[in-house]
């Protein structure tokens, strides 16, 4: 404390002295430059500009007989740094200084006079001269609360240095950061100072550990503790992003490349969710790294081993391409990319990429299934052979089969049977086994089977034969039991609904595409989901049966084995009868 006493001239204010002529204590502080009560600055010497000496006993005169006592009117400065030392020496009521308070008289002082030698001056590696004003500039930083001592430092560091001086570390501060001066200063003032750093400068990870503070820069070693990853990882990460990294020295980066690479790490993800996004196994989604389809940033740390970590966006990505494939539209002797693999001893990454070049074409992709897991490839080879070849022959113009004829009339085959007994239907000349088809015309634009019109009728299939009696209405085949279909003119069924009927434009639709199919002696026709809104169900006279399911689309299951139209033709004829016949 010795060294902040002023005693080997007085000092005094004249406005005190003129109220009291007596010594004030605080006025041998040589910190203490003007009176907070006046707002007037010490007197040292008199009018002959001599000094005042402790060996004159009088404080209202001088040895020279001039009064030292001059009226003032009281003007407390209440914001002073002298107004605070006598409030600290009990003369003057508290004002709450949380920088300040617990700190001793000697050390706010000293702290005083050295902050404000700092910031009284510009940049200087060397300790510039003391001056009477640096303990009030100083105190003007350490009154307030730590965010306007922090201000004030960031204030003077921006225009008194530059970024590449601020980017060296503290020693941005000048001289009062060199040497044995760092310990001058207390804890709050050390504080700010570093946190001044962090926010327009670069400062040493040990000198920075346990500051919470908004940082301009961060150094590689703070991200990687940032997200609790190895620096080889971090440095695959950042040069992914495409981010310089320096070579032999400490790299940095700024706020917005913080951000940039904080933005990169959260979408990360690892190769157990890569594959369940793909629809494969973690080797597949190994093979996309190795060519380049995904970015795979690898961890390398102290007991975990290998690891990878794949952006979630370049997943995304490979999907979006996964939907543009092409697709040969095969549906027979397709297989998983994993029994294609095997059937042409390769693997499953090896065929993903196959796929993805060019090289192979999807069949088809199976609905519902995830990526790679919905894949079917042909393979033309195992495609299986057809048993036989096919017993039907295509008859000539003039001629059609049983088969035919049923689907035309929508008539049950057995019922037909009966009416070709009964001589409405001749045989064909060529061919027992075909129908003359002039003659199947004929009865079809004649005759037509009730059940059609149950719906007309206001009735369900079961009933519309007693209804039919009811109004009138003459039957065929009325007593030869149940296996046969009631069949009526139509011109009766007409005159009794009201209007001519005709084939709507849907049944003459499924007619023409059923012609076609057939014509071709293979079963490749299928019936569409709906026809005036009636779900359907055909099974076709040949091995495989072609089922129609309710369902956003039309899905054919097949099943290799013997198709007997007898035990078949019921009920193709059944599902078939609803509005499909151009008859309806």
């Amino acid at each position: 404390m010795h060294h902040n006493l002023s005693i080997t001239f007085r000092r005094f204010c004249p406005a005190c002295i003129e109220e009291s002529p007596h010594h004030r204590m605080w006025w041998d502080l040589a910190c203490f430059q003007r009176c907070p009560l006046h707002r007037t600055a010490l007197v040292r010497k008199n009018a002959h500009g001599k000094r005042y000496k402790w060996s004159w006993p009088f404080f209202a005169v001088d040895r020279y007989g001039n009064e030292c006592g001059l009226f003032g009117e009281r003007n407390v400065d209440t914001e002073s740094f002298e107004h605070y030392i006598m409030q600290r020496l009990g003369w003057a009521p508290p004002i709450a200084r949380p920088l300040l308070d617990d700190l001793p008289l000697d050390r706010v002082i000293d702290h005083s006079a050295i902050l404000g030698r700092v910031v009284s001056n510009g940049y200087s590696r060397t300790a510039p001269r003391a001056r009477d004003h640096d303990w009030s500039s100083g105190f003007s930083l350490l009154k307030g609360e730590i965010s306007g001592l922090e201000l004030g430092l960031e204030t003077w560091l921006l225009k008194n240095t530059d970024q590449e001086l601020r980017n060296q570390g503290d020693i941005a501060f000048g001289w009062i950061r060199s040497g044995s001066r760092n310990v001058e200063f207390g804890q709050s003032i050390d504080r700010a100072m570093k946190i001044t750093m962090l926010r327009n400068g670069r400062l040493k990870r040990s000198a920075a550990r346990g500051l919470e503070a908004k940082r301009r820069e961060q150094s590689l070693l703070e991200l990687c503790e940032r997200h609790e990853l190895p620096k080889l990882a971090m440095k695959h990460i950042i040069r992914s992003i495409g981010m310089p990294l320096a070579r032999g020295r400490i790299s940095y980066f700024d706020m917005d490349q913080v951000a940039a690479i904080d933005r990169f790490v959260k979408d990360l993800i690892s190769p157990q969710e890569v594959a369940e996004m793909l629809g494969c196994t973690r080797r597949v989604v190994s093979g996309l790294i190795e060519k380049g389809r995904l970015r795979g940033l690898p961890l390398t740390g102290i007991g975990q081993g290998t690891q990878g970590l794949v952006p979630k966006a370049d997943v995304e990505a490979l999907l979006r391409k996964f939907k543009e494939l092409p697709m040969s539209g095969e549906s027979h002797s397709v297989y998983t990319v994993g029994t294609f693999s095997q059937r042409e001893d390769s693997t499953d990454h090896d065929v993903v990429e196959r796929v993805l070049s060019g090289a192979l074409t999807l069949a088809n992709i199976v609905p519902g299934r995830t990526g790679v897991a919905g894949w079917r490839l042909h393979i033309r080879h195992l495609a299986k052979q057809q048993r036989r070849p096919p017993r039907w022959h295509k008859p000539p113009p003039d001629c059609m089969t049983g088969t035919e004829a049923a689907v035309m009339t929508s008539i049950h085959p057995t019922t037909l049977s009966y009416v070709i007994k009964l001589g409405f239907i001749r045989h064909s000349r060529d061919n027992p086994l075909w129908l003359d088809r002039e003659s199947v015309e004929i009865f079809h634009r004649k005759y037509v089977k009730l059940a059609l019109f149950h719906r007309e009728l206001g009735t369900t299939v079961r009933n519309v034969k007693p209804i039919a009696r009811d109004l009138g209405v003459p039957l065929l085949f009325d007593t030869h039991g149940p296996r046969y279909q009631p069949i009526v003119a139509r011109a009766d069924i007409e005159r009794l609904v009201g209007r001519h009927m005709s084939a709507s434009p849907a049944a003459q639709d499924v007619w023409t595409r059923f012609k076609l199919a057939y014509e071709q002696g293979y079963s490749a026709f299928h019936m569409p989901m709906e026809i005036a809104t009636w779900p359907q169900q055909i099974y076709l006279a040949s091995r495989r049966s072609v089922s129609i399911r309710r369902g956003p689309q039309v899905q054919p299951f097949f099943r290799d084995r013997r198709f007997h139209f007898a035990a078949r033709a019921s009920t193709f004829l059944r599902r078939l009868a609803a509005s499909t016949s151009p008859g309806s």
